[in-house]
């Protein structure tokens, strides 16, 4: 079934100091779409989360938007720098142990983090997860395309290396791989994110579920087209 997303966010945790996830979404020039993908994340049922955005010099109303959250996140804005440095703020700022990369025209679902955290706990030699997502067009409405790919996390990266089927918000994994493989590569303009996750996966393993999770919005003339 097509879980539509409440209008308005449930109320906001109290952000705590040093909370277990944290969500960064890279934004620029989504103002359309920004609000859809922050208020995806304050409606998680696991609580324990921080959201960053980093604004990435939008010339639209997007700061009006972002601003509008008040302290339900962290805001941080930036000239422009490109998608993988946008996001690299985000890690840098980010206090969770888990990371999360949503971007700013993308969407969870509500069971999302807590589904994956729980996953992850369970196997503690697993250092990522990846999940299921379904496409939606620009209004948020379901396309037949949905992906749940089952790969073995040991045949993981080499089915990278054959063709990359993730997107970025699917994925979530320990702060630790970053520490370890380093940033997204800010001279790549494109697949910066399958550089990432075979870095990720030729060092950790990574684990998945075929629940559907997230939401990619496919937008015409967008990266991903």
């Amino acid at each position: 079934y097509y879980l539509t997303l409440p209008t308005q966010p449930k109320p906001a945790p109290v952000p705590k100091p040093n909370p277990a996830v944290s969500i960064i979404i890279p934004n620029y020039n989504h103002a359309q779409y920004i609000a859809d993908a922050i208020n995806s994340v304050l409606n998680q049922t696991y609580p324990d989360y921080e959201v960053i955005v980093v604004d990435d010099g939008s010339k639209d109303n997007s700061r009006e938007i972002i601003d509008g959250f008040g302290d339900k996140i962290r805001a941080i804005y930036q000239q422009n720098q490109g998608l993988s440095a946008a996001r690299n703020t985000g890690i840098d700022a980010a206090k969770g142990k888990y990371i999360g990369v949503l971007d700013a025209d993308d969407m969870y679902e509500p069971e999302f983090i807590g589904t994956l955290v729980s996953l992850l706990e369970s196997q503690p030699d697993a250092y990522g997860i990846y999940c299921g997502y379904r496409f939606v067009d620009h209004l948020n409405n379901p396309l037949p395309q949905i992906e749940a790919r089952e790969v073995p996390s040991e045949k993981l990266h080499q089915a990278l290396v054959d063709g990359n089927f993730l997107v970025p918000e699917s994925m979530f994994v320990r702060k630790v791989c970053y520490d370890k493989v380093g940033l997204f590569d800010t001279s790549l303009r494109a697949l910066e994110d399958l550089d990432m996750w075979l870095r990720i996966t030729s060092q950790f393993k990574v684990i998945y579920t075929t629940k559907i999770l997230t939401r990619h919005r496919i937008l015409p003339g967008s990266m991903s087209t």
